[in-house]
């Protein structure tokens, strides 16, 4: 039990440390995404497919207020074309292929980077160069299992600010808050 304890006391320090070193870029990434969701524009997620899924469930399902379900893809949840596109263009393109094909202008695109994935820090620097509005996330040292803890909450906080956001936009989205 006590190996238990001390790696959740672990976990909880390194999460209190990455995300109070990045909630203002959290807070106004949110509200960014916010904005696009509001002018009619999508979500893309690249990166560790647990997260990317997650955001994706928060936004074209429901985070906290009910409102209509948005428009977000994690580039991670279609694996005949993140196996097509690895067999044919290399493990690093899998995303950026896809984003290649789906982006549009305006719409905004998150990475989510634990160690060396290489295949999201593409597909980031690709949407780059399209234009879009970009988040990268990147926790390269730490474990798998506190990388994942941090992003899930970091994941959060950016729904927070978006659904803020999009409660300012877009009230009559929101009717069981007015």
């Amino acid at each position: 039990m006590s190996e238990l304890s001390e790696h959740v006391k672990h976990s909880l320090a390194q999460q209190e440390q990455y995300l109070n070193l990045h909630a203002a870029i959290l807070a106004r990434a949110g509200a960014s995404l916010g904005a696009a969701l509001a002018r009619g524009n999508k979500l893309l997620a690249v990166g560790c497919p647990v997260v990317a899924e997650h955001l994706v469930a928060e936004i074209t399902g429901r985070y906290m207020a009910e409102r209509p379900g948005l428009p977000a893809v994690a580039l991670c949840e279609n694996p005949s074309a993140v196996t097509a596109i690895w067999n044919d263009y290399g493990r690093e393109q899998i995303y950026a292929r896809q984003l290649s094909a789906l982006v549009s202008t305006g719409d905004f695109v998150l990475g989510f980077m634990a160690g060396t994935d290489h295949a999201a820090y593409v597909a980031i620097d690709q949407a780059q160069k399209l234009g879009m509005e970009t988040l990268a996330l990147e926790i390269p040292d730490a474990e798998e299992s506190i990388a994942t803890e941090t992003f899930l909450t970091a994941v959060h906080m950016l729904c927070d600010a978006a659904e803020a956001e999009l409660m300012r936009q877009k009230p009559e989205w929101f009717p069981l808050v007015q």
